[in-house]
């Protein structure tokens, strides 16, 4: 599919925000805006999105993929995470808290050989 080559990019419209990193590492700081939801893929490699300046409409969910690859979420204070996510041989951490009353975020998707970590800003 990538025949070998490393790939990153990231895009936000309308309120989704997506991203494909594929063997390297990128560092995303997304403006500050409001998301409905998105989809962040890493495969063999690492990506740190980094979405603690934007805010989330009510019911967003967020889809992460990783294989072989680590994905740093973070996630303002005001958003607490609660992710639902497959694992084999992965694992989710979660590094930090968010405030007391934070709105709750679903996390989705999978992590195979790999870490996906969230933290918050």
């Amino acid at each position: 599919r990538f025949n070998g080559n490393s790939v990153s990019k990231y895009n936000l419209q309308n309120g989704f925000i997506s991203s494909e990193t594929v063997f390297g590492e990128k560092h995303y700081a997304v403006e500050s805006c409001e998301i409905s939801g998105g989809d962040i893929q890493t495969v063999f490699g690492q990506c740190t999105m980094d979405l603690s300046r934007c805010t989330f409409a009510a019911n967003a969910e967020l889809m992460g993929e990783v294989s072989f690859g680590h994905l740093n979420l973070i996630l303002p204070a005001s958003a607490k995470a609660v992710p639902k996510v497959e694992s084999a041989f992965g694992s989710v951490d979660i590094a930090s808290a968010p405030n007391k009353d934070a709105a709750p975020i679903i996390i989705r998707g999978q992590v195979s050989f790999g870490n996906m970590e969230i933290s918050y800003k």
